[in-house]
């Protein structure tokens, strides 16, 4: 069965995400649930901050209409865990649906999102099956797929939205019969480092993946190999210490959350981890208690980040999301008075990291 993808390609940076701001707790207003949502279409990373119910619910009908547009939507909610996953009920179990009815997996999204999941949707134009997968740590790729051999090129972008942007993108050329657009984490780029690191075009490469098929909005078909990344290389490199909330789940109630927020640079300090690809780690600190520490890091069989250097004693953590500018980890504790705790910490991509330009 062809993959029909009419994927959005990302020719500049990855978004970043808005620093992390300190809020007051305030009792919700009757129009529901805030939410701070962040998702990717296609690999397009944005992030949104919703202020009722009605304006979740027209998120979701985006949606769907991104997947039925042959697009891979994911999506988390940040803000969702500290109100209701105290229980910790379920946060290893990858949940799967399939369905015909939009309505259902409207609902279905709803009701990972309440269990504080990381959800992915798309759409199978062929059957008309909306299918879904929720997950507690983002996807953990396996090194599937054959390898080529091939020259890197540069290739006309294929008329994948409207109006049609003009532009080229990274490809590899088999043959003379053969070019296969490259794809990386569900996105087209047109910087040849963004995809293969240290390499150039006209550079002769062997890339290992899986060959997809798919159509422009003309239905002209082409051919991408998708070289998504184990976890292990979408983590490794340098991670700015955006910020880390602390919430009291023991003393939360419906309308409010008893959440401390650490943000380093509040405290003239900024922080950065780097995970090396032989299992090392270090926290460098700049400005007040400037200096580096070392450890290690690893990742557990179900997708978990483990590092003696992070708050609270280390551990491991959940990775709730993770692209190759924003990761987000979390985990439960206990405080000193034997009560549970819900940590969340976010990172950026450093300022001098040089990625995605």
């Amino acid at each position: 069965m062809k993959l029909v993808s009419k994927l959005t390609a990302m020719l500049a940076a990855v978004l970043l995400m808005a620093a992390c701001t300190e809020k007051p707790d305030t009792k919700p207003e009757e129009t529901g649930t805030e939410r701070d949502i962040v998702y990717a279409i296609s690999g397009d990373e944005h992030r949104t901050e919703l202020k009722s119910d009605a304006e979740w619910d027209a998120l979701l009908d985006q949606f769907c209409e991104y997947a039925q547009q042959g697009q891979s939507v994911t999506f988390y909610n940040m803000s969702i865990t500290a109100h209701n996953q105290g229980k910790g009920a379920g946060l290893k179990e990858v949940t799967t649906f399939s369905t015909t009815n939009r309505a259902e997996i409207k609902a279905w999204m709803k009701e990972m999102e309440l269990q504080g999941k990381t959800v992915n949707i798309t759409f199978d134009k062929n059957s008309g099956t909306w299918n879904g997968t929720a997950y507690a740590n983002a996807p953990h790729y396996e090194e599937t797929g054959t390898c080529y051999t091939g020259t890197l090129v540069m290739a006309p972008l294929p008329a994948l939205t409207s109006p049609v942007v003009p532009g080229m993108v990274v490809a590899l050329r088999i043959n003379d019969d053969t070019t296969m657009l490259l794809l990386k984490n569900g996105f087209l780029a047109e910087n040849v480092e963004l995809m293969v690191d240290g390499a150039n075009i006209n550079d002769q490469v062997t890339l290992c993946g899986t060959i997809r098929e798919a159509n422009d909005l003309n239905d002209n078909p082409f051919l991408m190999l998708d070289i998504t990344e184990h976890n292990e290389g979408a983590l490794i490199g340098s991670w700015h210490y955006s910020c880390l909330a602390v919430t009291d789940l023991a003393t939360n109630s419906e309308y409010m959350l008893n959440t401390d927020l650490y943000i380093p640079e509040t405290e003239g300090q900024s922080i950065v981890y780097t995970f090396a690809d032989d299992g090392t780690a270090t926290r460098t600190v700049s400005g007040t208690n400037t200096g580096t520490t070392t450890g290690t890091w690893s990742l557990t069989d179900d997708g978990m980040l483990c590092c003696d250097l992070l708050p609270a004693g280390g551990g491991c953590w959940n990775i709730n999301w993770l692209s190759h500018s924003t990761m987000v980890i979390s985990r439960f504790g206990i405080n000193p008075d034997d009560k549970e705790i819900y940590y969340q910490m976010q990172f950026d991509i450093p300022e001098n990291k040089l990625f995605k330009k």
